[in-house]
């Protein structure tokens, strides 16, 4: 894998910048600071190019910037980097934009497609989604990358005092091995599933076989109730049997009981007395006729009487009515002076006259009234008589009429006798026909019983049926149980070859004899061999016992026993060679291996020895990887094939290869 190409535009203190990085060899960046003259090439953006690519890989910088830190401070706004990449073939573009017009703050991945010659956007739906794929590309999380890859002025790794986690987690990741911890969380997935697909394989199997005993149980119980159906049916026609022959018996003494002469001889004498009776039905009906006459007179007299109380009423009125109008005539006769009836203005001599006219004229009025009141109630009273006379003719018939009435009391009393008598033969009738329906009734149910099929063998021949098809379901789910349990097992085979303890200890066992030879060697150039580091799995404890602990031993003989007691430079010289070992593990596996390797002045504090034994390195490494980018403040442009020059104007910096 390498990243052929680089474009920046306003991030950090790049102001814009194409580069092609495609097989450079050893290439020095330096720096010219036009703003800072006498900061000679401090603060000119050398290092703004590697944390330019580190920031469109992964969102930060080796220096930890992110956000709006990386804009460029002059620009304010629309910082870019653009990164391409030939994955074996297979062209990528990683485009990370911050505070960029439209594309605003997005991370966007585009793949090449040879056919059509256009970019096809490979983005995901969300840019850590997105940035997940690009670490899938470039196959290392960015602990690996900036341990293997890019060793950063502020963020060299301290590999000699990591920690036992720290240094298992960056070797595993350096050496491939995550991809086999992902393989061992999907076969521990898988392992669960089969091992769900064997349980439910289980459960099914002892359901079908619970089934199945269900199914011969009832087999069984059909049968224990069939032998019992046919005990209970030859006591039960028996009992039908007996019952039949003792209802018909019953009808038949019920039947020689009856009397049909004494019978006719009740209706014959029944229709005798209802003869008589009915000769004096006229005079009944008579009687009603007149009784009824005799109700009408009376409401009709009723009512004329509440008539004439009114009609007394009315004169009682009318009369009071005329003795005030004549007492008022007298009163105005003898009223000039008193107030008048009709105004109430004092009455004058000279209107008296007037006056008492008017007072007579009303009197006469209600003298008319009470003598039209008078005759209505006498006339009233004329009808009250005819009306009492009619009641007393109406009742005066009746009476006459009962006094002739035939009496038929007897004759009555005996046409009841004789209508129960009848009743009591009719119930006797009944009785026998009771009888004959029940002897009847039980002859059809003894024929049925005895006609009766067992009802349990058609039950008991499909529950044989029920029996043999779930015997065939327990053979197939125990099929299917040994199926699954054939698959757990490979599951989980496949499980502990992918655990922590199989092929990844394996693979962590080969890489650590790799990284000892690999950090000697570098050591053997950059130190002369005066200082040893040594990758293992295994401590010593305080007591001399051996653990499991991952960790990076580190000495010079005769001067300094530990990491620790070294100087500045020396540390500095096992740091990077154990990056340098750590960037040549990753170029092991069979793919991503990154053909590129950054130092930002990992030359600082080294003598002129050590630089050229550093160079002598790096140079290799240049040939091995194809393009390795030094940034330095020391005169190494010798030793370097090409020459990347940063150049600072107004804060913003341009980059150029001479």
């Amino acid at each position: 894998m390498k990243i052929t190409d680089v474009e920046i535009e306003n991030v950090l203190a790049i102001g814009e910048a194409k580069l092609s990085l495609d097989t450079l060899g050893l290439a020095h960046i330096a720096g010219i600071n036009n703003d800072e003259t006498s900061a000679d090439s401090n603060g000119s953006g050398k290092s703004s190019l590697p944390d330019a690519i580190s920031w469109c890989l992964w969102g930060t910088t080796a220096r930890g910037l992110s956000g709006d830190d990386i804009v460029n401070t002059p620009a304010g706004k629309g910082a870019k980097v653009h990164v391409t990449i030939d994955d074996d073939g297979e062209l990528w573009r990683v485009e990370r934009y911050r505070k960029y017009p439209k594309l605003k703050n997005g991370l966007h991945l585009f793949q090449f497609d040879p056919a059509t010659g256009e970019w096809v956007d490979r983005t995901k739906g969300t840019s850590p989604l997105t940035q997940k794929a690009v670490e899938r590309l470039l196959g290392c999380s960015e602990e690996v990358f900036n341990a293997a890859v890019y060793s950063g002025q502020e963020n060299m790794p301290d590999i000699p005092r990591m920690t036992d986690r720290q240094l298992k987690l960056l070797v595993e990741q350096a050496a491939g091995v995550d991809v086999l911890a992902h393989a061992y969380d999907i076969a521990r997935e898988r392992y669960r599933r089969t091992a769900e697909t064997r349980a439910q394989a289980q459960v099914a199997h002892d359901r079908a076989t619970e089934r199945h005993n269900d199914a011969i149980a009832s087999v069984q119980r059909l049968s224990d109730q069939s032998a019992t159906w046919e005990t209970n049916q030859v006591g039960k026609i028996a009992q039908l049997k007996g019952d039949t022959t003792t209802a018909v018996r019953a009808f038949n003494e019920a039947k020689a009981d009856l009397d049909p002469a004494g019978e006719a001889q009740v209706v014959k004498d029944i229709a005798t007395a209802q003869a008589k009776i009915a000769a004096v039905q006229g005079e009944v009906q008579r009687e009603r006729q007149l009784a009824a006459d005799v109700t009408q007179a009376q409401t009709a007299l009723a009512s004329i009487q509440r008539r004439l109380t009114g009609e007394d009423t009315t004169v009682t009125a009318a009369e009071r009515s005329v003795a005030a109008a004549e007492a008022a005539v007298e009163r105005t006769k003898n009223g000039v002076g008193q107030p008048c009836d009709d105004c109430g203005r004092p009455l004058e001599k000279e209107h008296l006259a007037d006056a008492i006219a008017n007072a007579e004229l009303k009197a006469a009025a209600q003298r008319d009234d009470r003598d039209k009141c008078v005759a209505a109630r006498d006339a009233t009273k004329g009808k009250v008589v005819a009306f009492e006379r009619a009641v007393a003719a109406a009742q005066k018939d009746l009476d006459d009429h009962r006094a002739t009435m035939t009496d038929v009391s007897a004759e009555g009393a005996r046409l009841k006798n004789l209508q129960r008598e009848l009743q009591i033969i009719q119930a006797s009738k009944n009785e026998v026909e009771r009888l004959r329906i029940a002897a009847q009734n039980v002859g059809h149910r003894w024929k049925a019983e005895a006609a009766a099929e067992n009802p349990f063998k058609p039950m008991i021949e499909t529950a044989d049926k029920e029996v043999i098809s779930r015997a065939g379901a327990v053979e197939q789910t125990k099929a299917d149980v040994i199926a699954a349990a054939e698959q757990e097992a490979y599951a989980q085979a496949v499980v502990e070859v992918f655990a922590p303890a199989g092929v990844r200890a394996h693979r962590l066992d080969e890489a650590t004899p790799y990284l000892n030879e690999r950090t000697a060697h570098y050591l053997g150039s950059l130190a002369d061999g005066a200082i040893d580091a040594f990758w293992t799995t295994l401590s010593e404890k305080k007591n001399g016992d051996l653990t499991e602990k991952f960790s990076v031993t580190v000495e010079k003989a005769g001067t300094a026993p530990s990491f620790n007691a070294l100087s500045g430079g020396e540390k500095r010289k096992v740091r990077l060679a154990c990056a340098l070992a750590l960037q040549d593990l990753v170029a092991t596996r069979a793919t991503k291996n990154i053909q590129l390797w950054l130092g930002d002045e990992v030359d600082d504090a080294l003598d002129a020895a050590g630089l050229e034994r550093l160079m002598g390195v790096l140079e290799e490494k240049a040939r091995e990887r194809g393009t390795v980018l030094v940034i330095s403040h020391n005169d190494i442009a010798a030793y370097a094939r090409k020459t990347i020059q940063v150049e600072k104007t107004g804060g913003r910096a341009t980059v150029s290869i001479i």
